[in-house]
């Protein structure tokens, strides 16, 4: 399952740079940890162009598996 935070084109680099920090800060907290640790969840973190190039990719896979199971009609 896709999880990531957007934000418009047009925000200004230190409000992208203090959400991306703050997601940063709340990484190192036990309680973030202890969270990841119950749910088994991948901490794979990407920000900026890595992050949009990744859903562009991630996208093209998803659309290209729904398509072969059948859940999404061929183009």
């Amino acid at each position: 399952m896709l999880r990531g935070i957007f934000m418009p084109s047009n925000v200004q680099p230190d409000v992208v740079a203090f959400y991306v920090d703050l997601f940063k800060r709340v990484r190192g907290t036990a309680e973030w940890n202890k969270f990841m640790e119950d749910g088994a969840f991948n901490q794979t973190f990407m920000a900026g162009k890595e992050y949009a190039e990744w859903v562009a990719r991630a996208e093209t896979l998803h659309r290209q598996l729904m398509t072969e199971a059948g859940f999404l009609g061929r183009r």
